[in-house]
């Protein structure tokens, strides 16, 4: 496949966990999508499987289509927001989130861990697993979890079902298939309309907290093993967007890490040139 179409596939709308690999190695991610190379490691079938426990997911059937895809996101979200309101706690919320500027539109989407209410505030909370005890370096992690306040932030004032609609190129009337919502216990299918439920539900939430955290737990047994509290830097933030968007556009390459660690753990490393 070549760069260029690559590029054209996130020039629109790109999920949070990609801005995220950039900043792990950006020449991986380039490596991984050129060449169709999908990497799913042990780590990362634990860790997802912690997050659909988590979120009451993990006996769903599998999906088969995109818009059923797209559809559970929404439906789940609505409900998780719901339970927000009864109990201050909302897991895995799929965001859509326009933050485009004059000369450049961009959406960015992705599911935020956690949104608990402390001191009458919304919080995020971004939940990793681990192998071992332990903090790691984190500075992808807290890119990944600013994101995620700025796209809530964001969405306080815009309208969800609008960005999903253009994200996705979306015609009002698309549902779930009744197959699929019958297997999911999905009552209502049609997807705009839920996700105008969830608009109204994100504008009505308090105000956000500037307080991010990070909190790191054991795969096996699920106890928590270290903990990150950060303030978002909102201006910090606009340099990382600009960076990253910068790959997408073309203004520059991709970058190999400058952590020479992480090459001898790469399983691409033999793609690096």
């Amino acid at each position: 496949m070549k760069l260029s179409k690559v590029k054209r596939r996130f020039a629109k709308r790109i999920a949070v966990s990609r801005i995220v690999e950039q900043f792990w190695c950006e020449k991986k991610l380039e490596i991984k999508l050129m060449h169709g190379i999908e990497i799913k490691n042990d780590a990362m079938v634990v860790g997802e499987k912690a997050h659909r426990e988590m979120a009451l997911r993990d006996s769903l059937p599998e999906v088969d289509n995109f818009l059923d895809w797209l559809g559970l996101q929404v439906y789940f979200s609505n409900v998780s927001l719901s339970q927000f309101y009864k109990n201050g706690i909302a897991r895995e919320v799929f965001l859509v989130a326009n933050i485009s500027q004059e000369n450049w539109k961009w959406f960015l989407t992705g599911s935020v861990d956690e949104l608990k209410l402390r001191g009458g505030k919304v919080q995020i909370v971004e939940r990793k697993t681990r192998r071992s005890g332990g903090i790691p370096a984190n500075l992808h992690h807290r890119i990944q979890a600013m994101l995620y306040h700025r796209m809530l932030g964001m969405l306080k004032r815009q309208d969800y079902s609008e960005n999903l609609k253009a994200a996705y190129g979306l015609k009002e009337g698309v549902r779930i298939s009744r197959e699929f919502a019958e297997k999911a216990g999905i009552g209502n299918r049609e997807i705009m309309s839920i996700s105008r439920e969830i608009s109204t539900k994100i504008m009505e939430l308090p105000s956000l907290s500037d307080t991010i955290w990070l909190i790191y737990e054991r795969q096996r047994r699920g106890e928590v093993v270290g903990e990150v509290k950060f303030r978002v830097d909102e201006a910090w933030l606009e340099k990382i967007i600009d960076f990253a968007r910068a790959y997408w556009t073309g203004e520059r390459e991709a970058l190999k890490t400058k952590d020479s660690w992480k090459c001898k753990y790469c399983e691409l490393r033999r793609y690096c040139e």
